[in-house]
């Protein structure tokens, strides 16, 4: 399994891992132990709605926290 964490400022990142057959758990290296498992075209679909900015106003709200 290949695990991928996103850059991040000590240890409050996401990681997902590949669990196999287009499967992936996603989870907070804060919170390892609870995990979202999602297909691997729930998870292509959410990556384009964030390449196309659909999460901007969110993204803002949390700097602004």
């Amino acid at each position: 399994m290949k695990t991928v964490v996103t850059p991040c400022s000590g240890a409050e990142c996401v990681a997902i891992t590949d669990i196999g057959g287009d499967w992936f758990r996603i989870f907070s290296t804060v919170q390892a132990a609870t995990t979202t498992a999602v297909t691997g075209d729930e998870l292509r679909a959410f990556i384009a709605a964030v390449k196309a900015g659909e999460f901007d106003e969110l993204a803002a709200q949390i700097r602004s926290a």
